[in-house]
C-alpha cells in the first residue's frame, strides 16, 4: 500500500519480504520511485528480510539519491536495524524510529 503526504511517498511493507518476492517488490518500488522523488518505506509490519531485499533497498536508495529524492526506511524491527548497523547501511540510508505513517489520501 502507498501513501502521499506532501510530495512524500510512503509505501507500507508487511510479512516476509525476500527473493521470492523481490520481483514484485522492485516493480513497485520502481513504479513509485517514477512518479516520486522522496520515498519512506515503512516496515512496521515486516517480520523478516533477507539479503536479496536488503539488496534491493540499496538498490533503491541509489536511485532515489541519484534523481536528487530522499529515502527513508522507517520503523524497522530491531533484528533489521541491527542488521542496518552491522553492515554500516544505516550510515547510509536514512533510519527513522518510531514515526506514524501518512494517513491514506
Amino acid at each position: 500500500m502507498s501513501k502521499v503526504k506532501n510530495d512524500r511517498a510512503t509505501i507500507q511493507l508487511e510479512g516476509e519480504l525476500s527473493q521470492s518476492n523481490a520481483a514484485e517488490l522492485r516493480m513497485q518500488l520502481t513504479e513509485v520511485a517514477s512518479n516520486f522523488k522522496d520515498v519512506d518505506i515503512d516496515l512496521r509490519f515486516v517480520s523478516f528480510v533477507d539479503s536479496a531485499v536488503l539488496g534491493l533497498f540499496t538498490a533503491f536508495h541509489r536511485l532515489i539519491v541519484n534523481s536528487g529524492g530522499q529515502l527513508r526506511l522507517l520503523n524497522p524491527p530491531q533484528y533489521f536495524q541491527t542488521l542496518l548497523i552491522h553492515t554500516k547501511l544505516d550510515t547510509v540510508i536514512k533510519v527513522v524510529n518510531n514515526i506514524d505513517s501518512p494517513k491514506s489520501v
